[in-house]
């Protein structure tokens, strides 16, 4: 996570007060969060400029009733669904990704060892100046 914000663009704990990065599943468990704040860098390459907030949880439900729940609080709050990846045995589990002007929130679930697990990852940009 980052140390030191930088001052001229959107910190990850700004991200994480949004009532975006506040969404979980009632009776969710959280295990971790990780954060990078504008301009630093995320991704396998590093060359996402975007502050980004990522929380990873596990819950006592269903992949489809945690997706039906993100997608109406989210809908309400202006969010378009852009895509969903549904598993394969290439690829296990299923994603939403959603978009609002240059904000990204994706909701990835997955079970493993008997467990739900879910993370949302939030991004977005400042506004370009002019």
């Amino acid at each position: 996570m980052a140390d030191q914000p930088d001052a001229s663009g959107i910190s990850w704990r700004e991200l994480a007060a949004r009532e975006e990065g506040q969404l979980h599943l009632p009776g969710s468990r959280a295990v971790e969060e990780v954060g990078y704040d504008e301009g630093q860098g995320w991704g396998f390459d590093g060359l996402q400029k975007s502050a980004m907030y990522q929380s990873h949880w596990t819950v006592d439900a269903e992949a489809d009733e945690m997706e039906e729940w993100f997608r109406q609080r989210l809908t309400a709050r202006g969010w378009e669904l852009h895509s969903s990846r549904r598993g394969s045995v290439d690829a296990p589990g299923e994603a939403d990704f959603y978009r609002k002007g240059a904000a990204h929130f994706v909701l990835r679930v997955w079970r493993e060892n008997g467990t739900t697990h879910y993370d949302i990852t939030f991004s977005d940009t400042s506004p370009p100046t002019s």
